[in-house]
């Protein structure tokens, strides 16, 4: 049996699309003049927080509660957040008696509770927004809260906690890397290192120690602090890890051996050579490429014929050329009984370094 509409069944249908059409317009128009009265809000108030942060840096901090009128926009849960972030902001601009002001403002106007409300929260954006405030103005009562924090299972969370401990403890709250299981991703070792100012007197045997670490992060983040300290004296710990299971780690220790550099540290990597995968090869060629050493020449010149890997012939021949043998090169490619890959290889590095 064939389904019937009547006109009025068909009428009522049309008004009801019409009806959830202009419900949708006007849902659409609330949310847009929202949106627009809270980005207009954002941007006065935003010049008025500028301005406030301004004066008191220029003039000195006034007694919040001779501030009556800035005082009153602080009523809003939305302006003193906006002021707390721009207050954190301001601090890792400023430094001295700038930033003492900024410190006077955090406090005068109790905004430390609102950060501790964060820390208090299950979102993790607001735990670690809480744990970067504190942090930032100072509050050394959150270290605590960061021992346990560290643990947390949330990557945003325990990556702000460990920042937090090193801004505090610096070397010392370096502690969780001796149980760290998660990967330390390069960022945040970039953070751990622009914030270590000086290390502990226990600091080499707290180094040989985490570069025994089976979470390879730890040991490539530690020969990284090597690195920007000049440890020399950590370097014989470093050799050991050009054995390292990890591709990754046996690299960077030996960009961390070229940056302690010694009268050595070009036949050991020469003596290593054959027994590392392409890839920490290309590593070694590219330490020979910027320490320039001639002591590596004859070396380079076995690779170009024995290696089989064509990227390790033309670092060889690229190195070759910066240490000056171009006319060994050239009297290479003249050779009629020169293999013709490794012919083209040289011609190659040479029209490049020649243009």
């Amino acid at each position: 049996m064939a389904l019937e509409i009547t006109l009025h069944e068909l009428f009522v249908a049309i008004i009801v699309v019409l009806a959830l059409v202009v419900c949708l317009i006007v849902i659409v128009l609330l949310y847009s003049i929202h949106k627009y009265r809270s980005i207009q809000n954002n941007k006065a108030w935003t010049e008025i927080i500028e301005r406030k942060i301004t004066d008191t840096i220029i003039e000195g901090y006034e007694d919040a509660e001779k501030d009556a009128v800035f005082a009153s926009y602080l009523r809003s849960d939305s302006f003193r957040n906006l002021f707390l972030t721009a207050l954190v902001s301001s601090n890792q601009s400023f430094s001295g008696h700038a930033q003492h002001e900024v410190y006077e403002l955090f406090h005068g106007f109790h905004l430390e509770a609102d950060a501790w409300k964060k820390i208090n929260r299950k979102q993790p954006y607001l735990i670690s927004g809480g744990i970067l405030e504190l942090t930032s103005m100072r509050v050394d009562n959150i270290i605590p809260m960061l021992l346990q924090l560290v643990n947390h299972p949330d990557k945003q969370v325990y990556q702000e906690a460990q920042y937090a401990l090193v801004n505090f403890k610096g070397f010392d709250g370096l502690f969780f890397l001796d149980n760290l299981e998660t990967p330390l991703s390069d960022w945040q070792q970039i953070r751990l290192l622009k914030s270590m100012k000086d290390l502990s007197e226990d600091y080499e045997s707290k180094i040989e120690k985490w570069l025994q670490s089976n979470n390879p992060t730890v040991v490539i983040f530690v020969l990284r602090l090597i690195t920007q300290f000049q440890l020399l004296s950590c370097s014989k710990y470093i050799i050991s890890l050009l054995d390292n299971a990890s591709i990754s780690v046996r690299k960077q220790a030996i960009i961390s051996l070229q940056s302690l550099e010694d009268d050595t540290t070009i036949s050991l990597l020469i003596e290593r050579f054959q027994h590392q995968s392409v890839e920490v090869q290309i590593q070694i060629l590219k330490v020979f490429k910027l320490s320039k050493d001639a002591d590596t020449i004859t070396f380079l010149k076995d690779q170009l014929f024995v290696n089989v890997d064509a990227r390790i012939k033309i670092l060889s021949a690229e190195v070759l050329f910066i240490l000056g043998h171009e006319n060994y090169l050239k009297e290479l490619i003249l050779d009629e009984n020169m293999n013709p890959s490794l012919n083209l290889i040289i011609k190659h590095v040479l029209q490049e370094k020649v243009w």
